[in-house]
């Protein structure tokens, strides 16, 4: 699968922090923002994510990402609360 997102830093809803595209190779996940609300934090270089899941956890290990903003912010371990 392949697909678009969106970032929202903050309670506002109605601008999102960044939008961009998503891809999957194996359990290799790729990001590519396209915009960004702040141009300074917009770095079109593709981020690259090793994605493990585990149950309701997935585990995001950065191989390479060029945004910081993001990179700050994405890598670790994610759990569902469902």
């Amino acid at each position: 699968p392949g697909g678009q997102y969106l970032i929202y830093a903050d309670r506002d809803r109605s601008l999102p922090t960044f939008r961009g595209r998503y891809r999957f190779e194996g359990n290799t996940l790729f990001l590519t923002d396209t915009s960004a609300a702040d141009s300074s934090n917009l770095s079109t270089e593709e981020g690259r994510y090793v994605v493990v899941i585990s149950g309701p956890s997935a585990d995001f290990r950065k191989v390479e990402d060029e945004n910081r903003w993001r990179a700050d912010r994405f890598e670790g371990t994610w759990t569902s609360s469902r």
